[in-house]
């Protein structure tokens, strides 16, 4: 029978693991006379990330903070990057801030804001991101007699706002999801790379939407109109039209819900795109543009897609 393993190549590996035996040894007798400690590398840690590797336990923490808002107040920032963020406008006279988390036992609510700040002019309201495993919720309450510019940014939380009259609403994500309810401004921006964009009864005068990956599905009145989308599908009832709208997709599908008594025309080229929907006057302008036109005709809206549909219900 054959050898498993040659005596010679016994003896090399009995040799190898003698020598890493007494590496081992070597290093430990010089860690011990150099007096190494590793709690300084656990204090530098603590220092730099906010982390007590002495208590792993997490406790939920809840609590407002509240502040008075002057009527000076002409703009209001909201920031985040993980944290999910709502605003909500109410009845009241204050600026409220409800904190909700899960932090570690030697933090508190007020520890998941890293900046709030009122002046004359402008309130800003941030989120500390630096807390590791903190399950964070924001939710601020606005008065609803603030009518001027409110401005949130997030990364990969949710966005929400509920409510108000505005002159300008900006609202920014990256990954995560915006959702509007009820909510009027003059002018309206609405950017997310892949989290979806939600609006229920909107009103506004001009509203810019777009979206890289994210579906968007907004019912209410957009105003003068322009939505952008890469992948993502397009879904909207509009209730009311402006003079000029633009809808553009490259691979999502457009849906348009539009009452019938307002008089349109609309303006579809595609490469390669189909058409649905209810029976409209059409021209074909040629094998990848069409013109519909429904009523006076008197609003305008133009619809392009590289191999994206458009359905008119």
């Amino acid at each position: 029978m054959k050898k498993f393993m040659s005596r010679r190549m016994k003896i090399f590996l009995s040799v190898l693991t003698l020598l890493s035996i007494l590496c081992y040894i070597s290093a430990g007798i010089m860690l011990y006379n150099s007096n190494f400690n590793f709690s300084s590398y656990s204090d530098d840690w603590n220092g730099r990330w906010n982390f007590d590797w002495s208590n792993h336990n997490s406790t939920s923490s809840i609590g407002t903070v509240e502040k008075e808002l002057p009527q000076t107040v002409q703009n209001i920032y909201l920031s985040s990057s993980s944290s999910d963020y709502s605003v909500e406008f109410y009845s009241g006279t204050t600026l409220k801030i409800d904190v909700n988390g899960d932090f570690f036992s030697n933090f508190t609510y007020s520890d998941g804001l890293s900046r709030v700040e009122v002046t004359d002019s402008n309130v800003f309201i941030e989120t500390n991101d630096n807390l590791i495993f903190s399950d964070l919720e924001v939710k601020v309450y606005v008065p609803d007699t603030y009518q001027n510019l409110l401005s949130i940014k997030g990364s990969s939380g949710e966005l929400s706002v509920t409510g108000g009259k505005l002159k300008t609403l900006l609202v920014s994500s990256s990954s995560g999801d915006i959702d509007l309810y009820t909510v009027e401004a003059t002018d309206t921006s609405l950017e997310s790379l892949s989290g979806r964009i939600n609006g229920s009864t909107i009103r506004t005068d001009k509203s810019l939407i777009k979206t890289a990956s994210g579906d968007i599905s907004i019912s209410g009145a957009l105003g003068e109109t322009t939505v952008s989308v890469v992948s993502g599908s397009v879904d909207l009832i509009l209730s009311e039209i402006a003079e000029n709208s633009n809808f553009s997709t490259k691979s999502g599908d457009v849906d348009l819900i539009i009452p019938n008594e307002i008089g349109y025309k609309v303006n579809f080229s595609s490469i390669s795109g189909e058409i649905s929907g209810k029976n409209l006057n059409m021209d074909i302008n040629n094998s990848s543009s069409y013109s519909f036109t429904n009523g006076d005709s008197s609003k305008l809206i133009n619809v392009k897609t590289i191999s994206g549909d458009l359905n008119l219900i």
